[in-house]
This record gives C-alpha cells, sequence and structure tokens, in this order.
C-alpha cells in the first residue's frame, strides 16, 4: 500500500460482541479510517457516492448479505468499494457464491486483528491497481486530443442558461457526431436533470471523496448515457447543505474529464461568481456569456466583463449570447453591441412558451423541432464553436441582423444607467 493512503472502511454488521470488536479495532489502526457502521448491505449501498468507502466489510450474518445482486450491483463499477466477507467455516457453499457475484475477499471466522489488518492491505492494494489498470487502458484507447471545454455561464439568472446548455450539448453531437459531455456544475440547485429528463442516483457526489486521486475510470463510472448520444455528469438528486466541495474540485473533475476524452465538454455553471465558478471560467477553451436584453442582466453583463479583462481573459475566450431576445420589443442589437464594447457572438429568438414546454417536459427544443428559429440559432452557434476560436465576425441568428454602431450614435437612456451608476436617494 502506498504511503499516507488511509483504507476507507464501511463496516457491515449488527451489533454485538464481534462487531464492537470491529469497530475497536479498525479505530485504532492509523492507516484506516472508519466510514462508518450500517446494518444490512440495502442501507450501505445508499452510502456509497455519499461519502469515502474503499473497503466494505460484510457480515454473512447481516439480514440481507446472502442477497447476491445486491453484491453484485456494488461490484458492477470500478468506482465502488471492494467488499470482504466476513462467513463462517461451515458456509463454503455461499462463500462460493459471493466470490463469484464480486466479493474480492473473505475471512473465516474466528479471525485475528493482524489477519483483518492484511486483508484490507491486500484488497486495497487490488483495488487500487485494478483502477489505475482501467485508467491506463483508458488513456491509451482515446485519441491525443483532449476535449474542449464550452463553460455556459450568466452572471445573473432567469436567462435559459441550463436550457441553452442542454441543447447545445446536444447539436454539437448532431453536428460533429462526437463525444460530447454536459456536466451540471451547479452541486447545489442544479437542473440539468430536469433540461434533459434524467433521473438518476449518479452524480459529482459519487467522485468528491475520490478527487484526489481521480482516475479516468472513475469518472467514467458516474456519467450517464442520454437517448439523445450525449452523456451526463449530473448534479447530486438530493440537496445537501453539507456538502463540502473545495474550491478548486469541481474544476479539477472537469479538466480530467476533458483530458480522458475527445470531443466536448459542456458545463452548466451556476450564475454568480464564487471561487468555484471562476476556477471553472479559467479552465474553459470558450466562456458562452449568456445575457437577455433587460437593463439589470445587461449591467451584470457589463460588470462580468470588466471583471474579464481585469483578469486578462483573451476576447477570443468569451463569447456573448443574447438569449430570448424580440427584435420588435427589446433594445436594438446595435445599441446592445455598443454598451457592452464587443459583438453578439449568437442571438437566440424568444419564444417563451416553447422554451417552458421543452423544459417541463424534460425535452430540449432541438429534439422537438430542430427546424425551431430557437433551434436553429443554437445549431448555428454550435457549428461556429466547433469551428474554433472566434475571428472577430458576430454571427448572428435568424431573429435579426446586428452590426456594431457608429461610434457617433447615441445611446438611448436605458442604456446609459449600464455606464453610470443611480443617483443616490435624497441626493
Amino acid at each position: 500500500m502506498a504511503e499516507n493512503q488511509l483504507i476507507h472502511v464501511l463496516l457491515v454488521t449488527g451489533r454485538d460482541q464481534v462487531s464492537d470488536w470491529l469497530m475497536a479495532t479498525l479505530r485504532s489502526e492509523p492507516g484506516v479510517v472508519l466510514a462508518g457502521v450500517a446494518p444490512s448491505l440495502e442501507r450501505a449501498a445508499g452510502l456509497i457516492g455519499q461519502r469515502r468507502i474503499d473497503v466494505i466489510l460484510l457480515d454473512a450474518s447481516a439480514p440481507d448479505a446472502k442477497q447476491l445482486e445486491r453484491l453484485q450491483a456494488i461490484a458492477a463499477t470500478p468506482i465502488n468499494p471492494a467488499v470482504i466477507l466476513m462467513t463462517d467455516p461451515g458456509d463454503m457453499a455461499f462463500l462460493q457464491q459471493a466470490l463469484f457475484a464480486g466479493a474480492r475477499g473473505f475471512l473465516l471466522k474466528p479471525f485475528t486483528q493482524a489477519q483483518l489488518l492484511d486483508s484490507l492491505r491486500q484488497t486495497f492494494d487490488m483495488l487500487t491497481q485494478q483502477r489505475s489498470a482501467l485508467s491506463t487502458a483508458a488513456v491509451a484507447a482515446r485519441h491525443d486530443e483532449s476535449a474542449r471545454v464550452f463553460v455556459v455561464f450568466s452572471p445573473k439568472g432567469g436567462v435559459g442558461r441550463t436550457s441553452l446548455a442542454a441543447n447545445l450539448a446536444i447539436a454539437l453531437h448532431q453536428e460533429r457526431r462526437q463525444r460530447v459531455t454536459l456536466v451540471d456544475g451547479d452541486l447545489q440547485f442544479g437542473d440539468v436533470d430536469i433540461a434533459v429528463n434524467v433521473m438518476a442516483r449518479k452524480s459529482i457526489a459519487d467522485l468528491l471523496g475520490y478527487v484526489n486521486d481521480l482516475e479516468p475510470s472513475l469518472i467514467e463510472s458516474a456519467l450517464i448515457d442520454h437517448p439523445s448520444g450525449i452523456r451526463l455528469l449530473l448534479a447530486p438528486p438530493y440537496f445537501d447543505p453539507a456538502l463540502e466541495v473545495e474550491e478548486g474540485h469541481l474544476a479539477h473533475v472537469v479538466k480530467t474529464l476533458a483530458g480522458a476524452q475527445e470531443g466536448y465538454v459542456v458545463v452548466d455553471a451556476p450564475s454568480g461568481l464564487r471561487e468555484s465558478t471562476l476556477n471553472l471560467l479559467d479552465i474553459a477553451q470558450r466562456i458562452l456569456l449568456v445575457t437577455a436584453a433587460s437593463v439589470a442582466s445587461l449591467r451584470a453583463t457589463k460588470h462580468f466583463l470588466e471583471l474579464a479583462a481585469k483578469m486578462e481573459y483573451d476576447d477570443d475566450k468569451l463569447a456573448l449570447v443574447l438569449s430570448s431576445y424580440r427584435k420588435e420589443a427589446d433594445v436594438p442589437l446595435e445599441e446592445i453591441e455598443r454598451v457592452m464594447g464587443r459583438p453578439v457572438t449568437a442571438l437566440v429568438p424568444g419564444d417563451p412558451l416553447a422554451m417552458a414546454l421543452a423544459l417541463n417536459q424534460g425535452q430540449p427544443i432541438i429534439l422537438r423541432d430542430r427546424n425551431h428559429p430557437v433551434s436553429k440559432a443554437i445549431i448555428k452557434l454550435a457549428r461556429q464553436l466547433a469551428s474554433g476560436p472566434a475571428s472577430g465576425e458576430a454571427l448572428k441568428s435568424e431573429a435579426g441582423q446586428g452590426a456594431a454602431a457608429p461610434a457617433d450614435r447615441p445611446t438611448s437612456a436605458p442604456m446609459m444607467k449600464l455606464l453610470r451608476p443611480r443617483q443616490a436617494l435624497g441626493s
């Protein structure tokens, strides 16, 4: 076993003198962390993904220990812990069945502390070697080129960011026929699963306990295949305010994922600016900065562009996307470009009814109607992103024709609010 590697053990047993001895032994061993005690294999399976577990010590006397389908489900993916079965010498028939079902080792009762620790170390070493071999095989099988990372971000919510991310991922896959993974970057309130109508227990939370020794094979086991052909790395399906994520962990997962595949990784980043979001923006090849034509959204976008300049982001790194735009009702496009100081890369027309229906039914609009103006705009954006960095020429959707305004064009009163702070009350 490598130095400084702790073995996280989950004990599945009833409460008796043997279990008390096991708990005391595991707690006293410097190289072992007792991750918890569960009364059944079913309860143990529910803890996988919520905390780091390398080995499950399963007492054959546990109520459901002999339900082999549960043991097989745990052994099915390399990210799941290895199982060591503790059983009586007279139960050799079940022991053989358990080994065929995926158990990695066994201990015949009664056993000593030395035998217990040796079995734990040997099983952990075997698990580590297998994961490393799977990772090496995955690296050898993939192309040398890593996936490009596109982060869909808006400093203000309510602009259709998640719908755009989901539809863009599907459009990239349809247009390029390459592997595309859609990542929900909002670990607390993410709703990519709603946008694509997927319910699954696997999520980014399954990876957080392994982030310091993350392998591509572990990430692969947390991905979900979508009928559209893309893959998903979802936020946790439950709200957990105690879920602790170091600021750089999410970006590290995304970067490792991108390095393990070709094609594209599309990340739906949460609104607002936190350190974890800034880390995502840093690793992105392109940031799709999504805004609406409202004064509040445009002002927030303007502020972010000023921050991006201070962070020395290249102009090619940012792509300004104007969402839900209505040419007949919203601020003229050329005026928005003037105030933002950059061209709009993509203009997605507004159709609130169609977008709400698509989101509520969990069927992205590009799958419902590829000829819808919104779908056409997103497909056009996908083609531009796939072709490489922006050439300096803005991409316009069929909803309107925009061009940079002349330098001497007057700015309207609503847009002036973006350029100066409001007057203090009472002044």
